[in-house]
């Protein structure tokens, strides 16, 4: 359980460490809608502009075809006047057949092929484009100068040549676009588009700083997660640790004084067991008294190892050896139990550096718990794999399996589910792994048996 102070101090941090991701989090969000809205707003403003422009256009037509001085009106002066405006790169007409009717003579446009493609828009539309030197901004919608002479000249040679005057009578005028399916032409005024990439460089720019923040905010909550984690890890340790100090204090004091009177009563009833025959109950009776008295002392035993101070010693050893040698000494058992073993040890020696008989006694114990899980026989694998520079041993059995609530307590000393047991095995296991700077895992679920892992550092000291 956590300490009062201990806790405040990981709400406080986490509190602070959230705080500040929320902060991360909106700058990023404030800046990509911001570059956004910048650049949206350059592209309207050029297209007000260039709308203005068409709207010229159509105007100039509409006063070259109706006014007194047509004869001398030319609208490729006007397209040359408009286009003589600084951020104004060229004015053209594009016939519907894609045939370029007039452009200004400022600037060179964009490609046939480029004008071509331009479609008589109903609302002034904008596009990127590249001419020989510089990216254009280019606005273009259908040419609608709205009044067009019945009698007049093809389209072309209205835009080319002056308009002549009609008598009253001959000006009969008919709208010239959307007239039933009358083909549209179409008006495309070129702008420089430095305003508009400049704002593109710069939304680049604000999404490459949000990604940046996003990344930013990314590492912080993995390192929030992984300090939290060791945090807690390590808390779980100190209070693993105080434990054991607690139950050592409580195992010094107290062991000598059972340990006396358990070895007279075990030698008085040795005795007794010697004066009945082994046919009688008395006997009985006393052989189940000594095998009480030696349980009792297995348990002092173990209270007193857990209790201690690890003090190993290290040798280089070869793992796969270590680990046939455990197999060995509890062949026996599986025999006896109806158990098939199976395993997967190297081909090649692993040599590692371990306290031998410490690392012998976790085997054991993780060999002896998949034997006890299977009474009526199952099949006890056992496998030693690298992993990184960790070196794990697995034992697995196909025994019933633990359930979640059980196996959450799995380590705890003294708690145990078999009559004989004394609850101090793995817990001694996972004291031993730890002094080896190693730990120990299991996997398990209530129906496909139980899988123990001991992992240990490898590559260097164990």
């Amino acid at each position: 359980m956590q300490r009062p102070s201990t806790r405040r101090r990981y709400f406080f941090l986490t509190l602070a460490a959230i705080v500040l991701i929320m902060a991360l989090l909106y700058m990023a969000w404030s800046t990509l809608a911001g570059r956004r809205g910048e650049q949206r707003l350059v592209a309207q403003v050029l297209t007000a502009q260039g709308e203005t422009l068409i709207r010229a256009v159509e105007a100039g037509g509409r006063v070259g075809m109706r006014g007194p001085g047509a004869k001398s009106f030319r609208l490729r002066f006007l397209l040359d006047e408009l286009a003589s405006q600084e951020d104004v790169r060229f004015v053209a007409i594009i016939s519907p057949d894609g045939s370029l009717e007039a452009q200004s003579q400022i600037a060179a446009p964009l490609a046939q092929s480029t004008l071509a493609s331009l479609f008589p828009a109903e609302e002034p539309t904008w596009a990127l484009a590249t001419n020989a030197s510089e990216p254009l901004f280019v606005v273009f919608r259908a040419y609608r100068p709205l009044l067009h002479i019945h009698h007049a000249s093809p389209f072309a040679q209205a835009l080319r040549a002056p308009m002549c005057a009609l008598p009253p009578r001959q000006n009969q005028v008919r709208p010239f676009a959307g007239a039933g399916d009358q083909p549209l032409a179409v008006v495309a005024v070129g702008l420089d588009a430095s305003p508009y990439v400049q704002a593109r460089r710069t939304d680049i720019m604000g999404l490459g700083l949000a990604a940046l923040l996003l990344l930013i905010v990314g590492a912080m909550a993995a390192a929030i997660w992984f300090w939290r984690r060791n945090a807690l890890l390590l808390e779980q340790r100190v209070l693993q640790a105080e434990h054991l100090a607690a139950v050592g204090s409580l195992a010094a004091g107290v062991a000598h004084e059972i340990r006396n009177p358990l070895s007279s009563i075990k030698g008085f009833a040795t005795v007794f067991q010697g004066k009945f025959p082994a046919t009688s109950p008395e006997h009985d009776l006393a052989a189940l008294m000594i095998g009480e008295v030696e349980r009792l002392n297995r348990t002092v035993s173990g209270l007193l190892e857990l209790s201690r101070t690890e003090d190993l010693h290290r040798v280089e050893l070869n793992a796969g050896e270590l680990l046939d040698h455990a197999l060995k000494l509890v062949s026996a058992d599986c025999q006896a139990a109806g158990i098939r073993v199976r395993h997967a040890l190297p081909a090649v020696p692993v040599r590692i550096v371990a306290d031998r008989d410490r690392l012998l006694q976790v085997l054991l114990n993780m060999l002896l718990n998949a034997i006890q899980a299977m009474p009526h026989g199952g099949q006890l694998f056992v496998a030693i794999r690298q992993t990184g520079k960790k070196l794990r041993f697995h034992v697995a059995d196909t025994g019933p399996g633990i359930s979640s609530e059980i196996l959450a307590h799995i380590f705890d000393p003294y708690f145990t589910t078999r009559h004989q047991g004394t609850g101090l095995g793995l817990a001694l296991a996972r004291k031993i792994m730890a002094a080896h700077d190693g730990t120990i895992f299991v996997a398990s679920t209530s129906t496909q048996g139980t899988e123990i892992v001991a992992e240990l550092p490898f590559g260097g000291q164990a």
